[in-house]
């Protein structure tokens, strides 16, 4: 990415409870990846909405707004 790009990213976070579905991710191996050459602008809690079994709505997520330097 050229710098001055931002870079959207939405994955599951390590906060949902359980073992089943996709890997999930840490706060800090976010921080981490994106350390060098990057700005994380803004790491926050959100949630996917799903719908893959009775009762369950929706799933813990990290919302990060990061921005090339």
């Amino acid at each position: 990415m050229e710098p001055g790009g931002s870079y959207f990213m939405m994955c599951f976070s390590d906060r949902q409870p359980g073992e089943w579905g996709p890997r999930r991710v840490r706060r800090e191996e976010i921080l981490l990846a994106f350390a060098d050459g990057w700005e994380v602008a803004s790491l926050t809690r959100d949630a996917f909405s799903i719908n893959p079994m009775p009762g369950t709505a929706s799933a813990a997520a990290w919302l990060a707004v990061i921005h090339r330097r």
